[in-house]
């Protein structure tokens, strides 16, 4: 978890620096023609510009989430061939939410700069943002797939050895 956290937060950081010497404030650069902008921008409020000016606010507050997250992983239903899963979303979340964490907290703002035109919900994100929203998006897939197979397949050996336990045995066959 540590290790993706850590490489979430080195290209969160280097992005955003490239960003910084290569784009003015507001400057525009289309990277991929109708479904990539490059667009510099500084968010001092949450997503789509909730609670924006509430710096202390939002920098506690994704400090608690991200402090927890980890205990997500015991809870979570990824196990077997996906027991990996479980690990890297969780640093996933981490290290995008220490990114934006750290910029919120020394600088008041988080620098955002990509938008994708075609999807006319997203607002600009940053990689910090794209990382969370990834994890999340996947843990709540892995979530609904896999969360009630170990129950179910207790639930149904437990029915099982139920009916066995209530089952009557047959009277013996008569000899003959």
């Amino acid at each position: 978890m540590l290790a993706v956290a850590a490489v979430v937060l080195m290209a969160d950081f280097a992005s955003k620096r490239a960003v910084h010497e290569s784009l003015a404030l507001g400057e525009r650069h289309e990277l991929i023609p109708g479904l990539l902008v490059l667009t510099h921008v500084q968010n001092t409020g949450a997503a789509y510009g909730l609670l924006a000016g509430q710096r202390w606010l939002l920098v506690i507050t994704a400090a608690v989430i991200a402090a927890a997250t980890p205990l997500l992983l015991r809870a979570l239903p990824v196990h077997g061939r996906f027991a990996w899963a479980g690990p890297v979303l969780t640093g996933m979340i981490v290290g995008g939410a220490v990114g934006n964490i750290a910029q919120r907290a020394l600088r008041g703002y988080v620098t955002d700069f990509l938008q994708t035109p075609p999807i006319p919900l997203f607002q600009v994100f940053n990689l910090a943002d794209a990382s969370i929203s990834v994890a999340v998006t996947a843990l709540l897939v892995l979530t609904f797939l896999l969360g009630d197979r170990p129950a179910r397949a207790s639930a149904g050996a437990s029915g099982a050895a139920a009916e066995d336990a209530g089952a009557r045995p047959s009277a013996p066959a008569p000899k003959g």
